[in-house]
């Protein structure tokens, strides 16, 4: 049904363009993490801090591996569990922007839940930039109105599906000596993820 606005979506974030799209919780802003203008752009449409680094979605599990390095201690487990809400802060490889990272060695990275977002990545070379469509401070959006309310005439494109879920935003981990520790406690149970590993969490 989407099939066409999502090859046009891609195609502007391939020319380095800014695309609103939906993910499991809310509207995301995608753009090339490869291109530097493209994540400058980025960084000032949002206001955000560069500092905070810029989240990205991975369009499968072989995208991450291909651009991230995986703990062995996650890696089955991870394969498992992706497509999912969960993001885990990883070092980026040699040909990932730094960019990304802001004033952190890592990345935080999530294969979505949405199938969509997904299909975006990876008709947009495998990774996407998956940070909140909203102004730095002000509350995500859930639709398209939403989106505009705030962003207006500064993006590209909205490829808009109707409302997302809502509700907890996708939860964030890392794997920090020898265990886990949650920088974000959102919609994912980080208790499945040390169910399957066996890791215990860092206070």
């Amino acid at each position: 049904m989407f099939d066409k606005a999502i090859d046009k979506a891609a195609g502007i974030i391939r020319e380095g363009g800014v695309v609103a799209f939906p993910t499991e919780t809310f509207y995301g802003l995608a753009v090339d993490p490869g291109q530097t203008s493209g994540l400058s752009r980025l960084i000032e449409i949002k206001q955000r801090d560069a500092a905070k680094g810029i989240p990205v979605i991975a369009a499968s599990f072989a995208d991450v591996e291909r651009n991230f390095i995986l703990p062995d201690a996650l890696r089955d487990a991870l394969e498992s569990i992706w497509p999912a809400p969960l993001s885990v802060a990883l070092t980026p490889r040699e040909q990932v922007s730094r960019t990304l990272c802001g004033d952190f060695t890592s990345v935080a990275v999530r294969v979505s839940a949405n199938r969509l977002a997904r299909e975006l990545a990876q008709r947009s070379g495998g990774l996407i930039t998956a940070t909140s469509a909203n102004l730095s401070g002000q509350p995500p959006s859930q639709d398209a109105q939403g989106v505009m309310a705030q962003l207006k005439d500064t993006i590209d494109y909205l490829l808009d599906t109707g409302k997302t879920p809502g509700g907890e935003p996708s939860t964030i981990v890392a794997f920090e000596k020898g265990s886990l520790r949650i920088y974000r406690q959102g919609r994912y149970d980080v208790a499945k993820l040390t169910s399957l590993t066996g890791l215990s969490c860092l206070n």
